[in-house]
């Protein structure tokens, strides 16, 4: 059988697109989304700020430990280009692994500035066997280098939302709120694959991952005239 590894990037990146289409969802005229220009999802205000979102699938139960690779390597990116993230006010990690309840990720989301960087520097204090990927990307962080108040910055705009739906159930979940008027599930599934397939062919036409409210509004109010009864009434919700 083929290497599996391609299958899981491609479910991957499968499930960073639907995620930029819950955001696009959500948008407020005035606004964008953007794919894979400072991270996995940006979405970007009317005012010019940028909220962060990095993206994380994993296929079955996962949990995030406190030296995760997925939470140090994100960090780690955003402190090393920093100088480009500068725009960006609230930083996000989208995981559906869950949050070990002995992990200082846990509570992560109550804890103040300080708290956060104590806590997140404490983390590499101990040295253990099998740890040479995390001892790289905390050493990386921590060197002779280390800015105490860039990471701080970072950390106190992280916010980290666990255990999220898996691609197979992201959209019956997120989008089902967004389209109650077009009915049962399957009209629900042909409308998402139509907006779907848009994004997916943006940079074709634009040459970037990139949509702000009034197209989304108009590709939206396009497709979901091909879900409605001829007499001009919408279909019956469930």
């Amino acid at each position: 059988m083929p290497n599996s590894d391609n299958t899981l990037k491609t479910l991957g990146f499968i499930y960073q697109t639907y995620v930029a289409l819950i955001n696009c969802f959500e948008m407020d005229e005035g606004e964008q989304v953007v794919i894979e220009h400072l991270g996995d999802v940006t979405t970007i205000s009317a005012k010019k700020l940028a909220k962060q979102i990095e993206v994380k699938h994993h296929e079955g139960n996962s949990t995030l430990s406190d030296r995760g690779v997925d939470i140090w390597n994100t960090v780690w990116n955003w402190y090393d280009n920093y100088e480009d993230h500068k725009q960006v006010e609230e930083r996000v990690l989208f995981t559906t692994s869950a949050l070990s309840k002995r992990s200082i990720f846990h509570k992560w989301n109550s804890l103040d500035r300080d708290e956060k960087y104590e806590a997140f520097k404490k983390i590499g204090n101990q040295i253990k066997p099998k740890e040479s990927t995390f001892r790289l990307l905390y050493s990386k962080i921590f060197d002779g280098n280390h800015c105490e108040e860039r990471l701080k910055v970072i950390l106190s705009s992280l916010s980290i939302l666990s255990k999220q739906e898996t691609v197979r159930n992201i959209i019956q979940i997120k989008c089902k709120s967004y389209l109650k008027f077009l009915g049962n599930n399957e009209k629900r599934e042909s409308f998402v694959a139509s907006i779907f397939g848009e994004l997916m062919t943006l940079p074709v036409r634009n040459n970037r991952w990139e949509i702000d409210f009034k197209a989304f509004d108009e590709i939206f109010k396009i497709y979901s005239e091909r879900f409605i009864h001829k007499s001009g009434e919408p279909l019956q919700t469930e």
